[in-house]
This record gives structure tokens, C-alpha cells and sequence, in this order.
């Protein structure tokens, strides 16, 4: 009987820590993460993740097949109305049985597959998980995945840049470095990322270093140190950064000896202190407030300089360098530090590269980031639609394989209201249109007035001119039908079924049968 090692919400923890855990400690299980509803499964056995499963669609493994090249359109296509409502784990068994691809294909899409859903686990910050002692759900993979990989995978493309912070917030000022010994290679790192694993293996660096050193998108360096942190890859120790006479005048014990003037005056320098940092804090939590850029956060022009502008970051950091906050007692401003000392650290990475700068400086010329997002989300969305347009478009070419109209029809309906502008769409739903009519003079219009906009949109495609040939010969427009085909075939001289088309209709002229 299955019991319960573990469970609870995935925010209690730095959740690709527990992840590695479970990998060290040669677990044999199943872990499922639970968010609105849905279950996302992982199989487990001696550390290692065997299988994984999920119901989102961006985890199909038609849609990792087709964007890696190991599957054809044609092939998703002939099975795409059987894959609806299915996991990825069921659908990658019904891809694997019907379409018969060679070993290398097959097992290089089981990996691809897995991989893609097991690192979604650590998508999902306000989830619950549970785990499990024992699993009824099948070994997919011969060699298991390392988690290493999984947690690589998942930080990359789920962590958003606010999470990986928040998790990396307990390092503090820690500095970081490579254990001696350690194999780097099972993590699946490009070559953006071992830049900042090769520069952990030959210096011992904290954060902001390593941001400034590499010259990397944070989102890189962060969810490089932090898998190597979560991995037990790296030494953490805390950072030599020497503190301010000031400072390390606030960490010596108080004595009841009655103070000196000097030393009234040196409470009265450092109480001065104090106000100027949280002045600064205040100052900067309201530019964040009100979307200044990073220029205005960092307090230089456009234009800079690099030894201004290190000089600037470097003076900022340093105030805001949560121990030395903590050596001069202003925990009251802790948390709005940490915000902005992090603000701070992500300016200076994008400030810091020349090529980075350019691109926020076309960003701050489009209305600054707000505006681009939401043009991106706008693009991104019509994206989506015209992906889900081609969906529809391939459900609709399996029905009318099978000489379903009216489910082809909606089919195609459903793809030329996701994409009006693909006269393809609108062909295929002309036939199914002309194939559903009584084949009246006004069916023929209707279909023809489809046809003819689609024409407007896709002058080139010949399965249009095709569509229109197939309408004019059904409704006994030989003369048009002919025409029609002869087109297609100088579009498209290997289009075989309008030669057919085309052959039978010349042999009835000739024969006097038209």
C-alpha cells in the first residue's frame, strides 16, 4: 500500500532544493504537484525521474516533436483529433504506437517529453505535493533523468526573475563557488550559463559580482547559481566585504563606561548615517514606484560611462548590502533593501553591456517596458491564436479525410475565426460549405464569394483555385472547372489530383461527353 513520505505547499521551501533532495536521498515514489485542480506526476526510483506526466497543452509531446523536428505536421495531423483531452503521458504512448517513428526519433521524444513535463513541477509556486511511497504508473524512459536536469530545466523556463530572487534572498551576502570535483555535465547548461558556472569554479563571487563579471540577463546567472546552490555544487561562505569604521564600531558590545565626547560624536556621525541610507532607500523604493528607468535608479545619464556607472552601482551596493544594514541597526528597511538592492543589481546588469543597454534604450523609445509587455502580450496572444487556428485547421483536414462535413465545417469555421487572413481556411470551408448545400444557384455563390476571397489572400496557394475547380465541376461549369485546374497545375505542376481532375474532363470533351 502507497504512503505518504511527504506534503505540503511547494512556497514553504526553496522547492528546487526539495526537488534535489529527493535525488540524493535515492527516493523510489511518486510526486505530484497539485495546483487549481490539475495534477502534474512524476515516477521516481532510486533518485531518478523514469516517467512524468501533465494535462497542460503546452506539455504535448506533438508540440515538442514539431518545434524540435522530430515529428511531421502530417504525422500530428493524421492523429491530432485523438490527442484532444489526453495527458502527455497518454499522448506520447498513442504518438509512439501509431506512428511507428525509428528508435533514435522515438527515444530522443520519450526524453524530450519527460523532461518537459517534470520540469513543469517546478512551475507552479502556489501549489500543495504530495509524496508517495509507491506509484501504479509505468517506467517510460530505460535510463532515468537526473534531477539536476529537471531543476535546470524548470528554473529556466518557469522561475520568473522576482521568484528566483526571493529564493536566493537567504544567501545574503554569501559568496559562491564551484565544489572541487563536481561534474557540471549532467546539468544540460548552454553556453550562456557555463560562463557563469566557469567563472564560479575559478573565483569565489557574490551575486552583484558575478552579475557585473559575466555581463549576462540576470535571469541566467540567478537560475545558474541557484541550481548549483540547490545541487550542493557549490560552497557558500560569507562575504569579506570590509565594513566602514561606522560599522564596525556598531558591532562592538556596549559598556556602561560613561561615553567620551569623542565618542558622542562619533554616535551622532553614525545616527547621521542612518538618515542619509534610509533617505536613499525612500528616495529609490519611490523611482521603483513610479517605473523610473534604470538610469534614473541608478542615478546616471544616458550615455554613461562604464567607470561612472560602476561607480555609481558600487556606491549603491554597498549601502544597500543587507549585512552592513544589519551591522548599523536599520532592520526597520530591511525588506524594502532587499527590494531595491535587487532592483539595483538587475540596472546594473543591463546597464553594464553595451549591447543590453541599446536594446533598453529602443525599449524606453517605445514608452518604456510597461508598453513593450503589452504589445508582447498583444503579439503573444495573437500568436496563440493563429496556433490554435492551425489546430483547428488540422482537425478539420482529418474529418474531411473521413467525409465528416459538418464536424470539418466547424472545424474550419473555428480556424478562420482564429486567422481570417488564411485563405486556406476559407477554401476548405467553402467545400465543406458547397459539400453540406441543396446545390442551388445560391450555394454556388456562396461558395464561389468564399472561394474568391481566399483568392484575395492567398493568390499563390493553388488548393484554393483547386477548391474553386471542384465547386464549378460538381455544378456543371466544365468550361470554368478546366480552367480552374489548368491554373492550379502552373502553380503547382505536380499537384496530382488536379491532373486527374483535369485528365478526366479533357477525355470527356474530347468524347463529346461534356
Amino acid at each position: 500500500m502507497s504512503q505518504t513520505l511527504a506534503s505540503g505547499k511547494v512556497s514553504d521551501r526553496p522547492f528546487a532544493r526539495l526537488y534535489y533532495t529527493l535525488g540524493a536521498k535515492k527516493i523510489s515514489g511518486e510526486l505530484i504537484i497539485e495546483t487549481q485542480g490539475r495534477q502534474i506526476k512524476s515516477l521516481w526510483k532510486d533518485g531518478l525521474v523514469y516517467s512524468a506526466e501533465s494535462p497542460l497543452p503546452n506539455d504535448s509531446p506533438a508540440r515538442i516533436g514539431l518545434s524540435k523536428g522530430l515529428l511531421l505536421k502530417g504525422d500530428v495531423a493524421s492523429v491530432v483529433d485523438e490527442l484532444q483531452g489526453k495527458t502527455s503521458l497518454q499522448s506520447l504512448a498513442l504518438l509512439l504506437e501509431r506512428l511507428k517513428l525509428p528508435e533514435d526519433k522515438s527515444e530522443a521524444l520519450k526524453n524530450l517529453s519527460i523532461l518537459q513535463a517534470a520540469s513543469r513541477q517546478l512551475a507552479f509556486e502556489d501549489a500543495t505535493f504530495v509524496l508517495k511511497s509507491s506509484s501504479e504508473a509505468t517506467q517510460a524512459l530505460k535510463k532515468g533523468l537526473n534531477p539536476k536536469r529537471i531543476i535546470w530545466e524548470g528554473l529556466k523556463q518557469h522561475y520568473s526573475l522576482e521568484r528566483l530572487q526571493k529564493e536566493l534572498a537567504p544567501l545574503g551576502t554569501s559568496a559562491l563557488k564551484v565544489k572541487e570535483g563536481v561534474d557540471v555535465g549532467g546539468f544540460g547548461f548552454d553556453d550562456s550559463s557555463l560562463k557563469v558556472v566557469k567563472k564560479l569554479e575559478a573565483i569565489a563571487l557574490v551575486i552583484p559580482e558575478l552579475l557585473e563579471q559575466t555581463g549576462l540577463d540576470p535571469s541566467i546567472v540567478l537560475s545558474a547559481a541557484y541550481v548549483l546552490v540547490a545541487s550542493d555544487s557549490a560552497s557558500v561562505s560569507k562575504s569579506s566585504l570590509p565594513l566602514t569604521k561606522a560599522e564596525a564600531q556598531s558591532k562592538v558590545p556596549p559598556t556602561n563606561a560613561p561615553k567620551t565626547a569623542k565618542e558622542k560624536d562619533s554616535v551622532v556621525k553614525s545616527s547621521g548615517r542612518q538618515d542619509e541610507i534610509k533617505a536613499i532607500i525612500k528616495s529609490k523604493i519611490q523611482h521603483m514606484e513610479n517605473d523610473a528607468d534604470y538610469f534614473t535608479l541608478l542615478g546616471v545619464e544616458q550615455g554613461v560611462d562604464a567607470a561612472t556607472l560602476q561607480k555609481s552601482y558600487f556606491g549603491l551596493a554597498k549601502r544597500l548590502h543587507p549585512d552592513k544594514l544589519q551591522a548599523m541597526g536599520l532592520e526597520d528597511v530591511k525588506a524594502d533593501a532587499q527590494k531595491l538592492f535587487a532592483e539595483v543589481n538587475k540596472a546594473f546588469a543591463v546597464l553594464s553591456d553595451p549591447r543590453k543597454t541599446k536594446a533598453y534604450v529602443d525599449v524606453l523609445a517605445q514608452g518604456g517596458e510597461k508598453a513593450v509587455k503589452k504589445k508582447k502580450e498583444a503579439d503573444d496572444k495573437a500568436a496563440m491564436k493563429i496556433l490554435k487556428g492551425e489546430e483547428y485547421f488540422y482537425l478539420g483536414q482529418a474529418s474531411l479525410r473521413r467525409n465528416q462535413f459538418d464536424k470539418a465545417k466547424e472545424s474550419f469555421e473555428a480556424a478562420v475565426d482564429c486567422n481570417p487572413n488564411e485563405g486556406e481556411y476559407l477554401a476548405h470551408l467553402a467545400w465543406c460549405v458547397w459539400c453540406l448545400s441543396e446545390k442551388q444557384a445560391s450555394d454556388i455563390k456562396t461558395s464561389i464569394d468564399l472561394l474568391d476571397k481566399a483568392k484575395r489572400l492567398s493568390p499563390k496557394n493553388p488548393v484554393v483555385v483547386f477548391r474553386q475547380g471542384q465547386i464549378f465541376k460538381q455544378s456543371e461549369d466544365f468550361s470554368k472547372a478546366i480552367a480552374c485546374f489548368e491554373e492550379v497545375l502552373a502553380k503547382k505542376p505536380d499537384h496530382h489530383e488536379a491532373a486527374s481532375e483535369l485528365r478526366v474532363l479533357k477525355n470527356r470533351r474530347e468524347q463529346g461527353r461534356l
